[in-house]
């Protein structure tokens, strides 16, 4: 049987013990090992902070802002890789360069390697038209369409190489096509360049610009082959 003073020990002992913090999502109590502060200084289970990303990249909505409404304040990058697991995150990268590129006045030139589908990004200025490929490696030009001529121009390797003139308006369908074809599931407006996505409904597509383009192959909408 303990004595008093022993008692007393006990209880002096329990009140120094730190008091588990209450997830304002689940209600529960957090252990003390699952304690991971963000940077805002909210404090969450961390499955609850998974499952708040995951939602948010369901719905294609980013930034992703803290759990608390009243917060306001986005996840760091370093917090979303550390909440997520692997195939999480990976969709999170992938939904975060779809929505950088729903921009406009940018082409996005396909990768030259056969069977690549990176597409990256080009503002049309053949001063600047080196593109590195994060998926196989390749350096390329964006305006030839081929391995990076380094020290020299466009111009004098399409002279060199008996390559025509850049012409914008094929570039622009081939550009349509290529997205067509890439896993990024989204389409491009033959009028004004606008990247758009169609997740249902026909294939009419009304850009931003006013234009009426089909989403199968870019062209006017009832007036092209489909």
């Amino acid at each position: 049987m303990k004595t008093a003073r022993e008692s007393k020990r006990t209880v002096k002992k329990a009140r120094k013990e730190p008091q588990k913090p209450l997830c304002s999502i689940c209600y529960e109590y957090i252990e003390l090992k699952q304690i991971v502060p963000l940077e805002c200084g909210h404090i969450f289970h961390p499955i609850c902070v998974r499952r708040h990303i995951r939602a948010k990249v369901d719905a294609r909505f980013l930034p992703i802002a803290c759990l608390d409404t009243n917060c306001g304040e986005e996840l760091t990058s370093s917090e979303l890789e550390f909440f997520c697991n692997n195939r999480l995150y990976e969709r999170l990268i992938k939904i975060q360069k779809e929505l950088l590129i729903l921009q406009k006045h940018i082409f996005y030139i396909q990768c030259p390697t056969q069977e690549c589908k990176f597409m990256g990004e080009w503002n049309r200025d053949e001063d600047n038209s080196y593109i590195y490929c994060t998926d196989c490696n390749l350096e390329y030009c964006a305006s030839c369409r081929v391995k990076f001529h380094y020290n020299t121009s466009c111009k004098d390797y399409r002279e060199a190489n008996d390559l025509p003139e850049p012409d914008f308006e094929s570039i622009k369908t081939q550009i349509f096509k290529d997205l067509v074809g890439s896993d990024l599931g989204l389409q491009q407006c033959t009028n004004c360049k606008y990247i758009v996505e169609k997740n249902r409904g026909c294939d009419h597509i009304r850009c931003f610009c006013g234009y009426d383009f089909c989403y199968k192959c870019g062209g006017k909408y009832r007036h092209c082959d489909c």
